[in-house]
C-alpha cells in the first residue's frame, strides 16, 4: 500500500540479500516487491526537486528504473541498495556504488536518494563508510 510518506513502509530483512548492516541501517538488494517504495520516493517533490524537478512516472519505475537496478546486480558486487532503518524497518531510500556499463568495480559512482524525513541525519555517509 502506498502512503504519503515512504518512510512509513516497513520492510522485512530476514529473507532478502543483505549487503551490509551499520549501526542504523540495513542495506539490502532491491526486489521486484520494492516498486511501491520507489514510486513513493520518486513521487515526493522534495526528493526530486534537485534531480529531475518532477516525480518519476510509475511506468518508468516499473519498466526501466527497477529492472535496471536488478540487472546491475548481475554485473558484480556494486549496485544500488535499499536503505532500511534497522530500528523501525522503515524504507528510507537507497545508497549506491553504481558500476559503469562494463560492470567494473574500479571506477564506481557513489550515490544516494533518501526520503525527506531521513535528511540531515548522516545516513548518506554512514552506509558507504562501512
Amino acid at each position: 500500500m502506498a502512503t504519503a510518506n515512504p518512510g512509513e513502509y516497513t520492510v522485512p530483512t530476514d529473507d532478502v540479500d543483505v549487503f551490509v548492516r551499520t549501526e542504523r541501517l540495513t542495506l539490502r538488494r532491491f526486489t521486484a516487491a520494492d516498486v511501491e517504495h520507489l514510486v513513493a520516493l520518486d513521487g515526493d517533490p522534495r526528493v526530486m526537486r534537485f534531480l529531475t524537478g518532477e516525480p518519476t512516472p510509475r511506468a518508468v519505475i516499473e519498466n526501466e528504473v527497477l529492472p535496471g537496478i536488478l540487472r546491475d546486480y548481475r554485473l558484480g558486487s556494486a549496485g544500488r541498495w535499499a536503505a532500511v532503518e534497522r530500528a523501525t524497518g522503515a524504507f528510507l531510500g537507497w545508497l549506491s556504488l553504481q558500476p559503469p556499463p562494463d560492470g567494473s568495480v574500479t571506477d564506481v559512482e557513489l550515490g544516494y536518494r533518501l526520503v525527506a524525513s531521513a535528511w540531515g541525519r548522516g545516513l548518506a555517509t554512514e552506509g558507504p563508510g562501512r
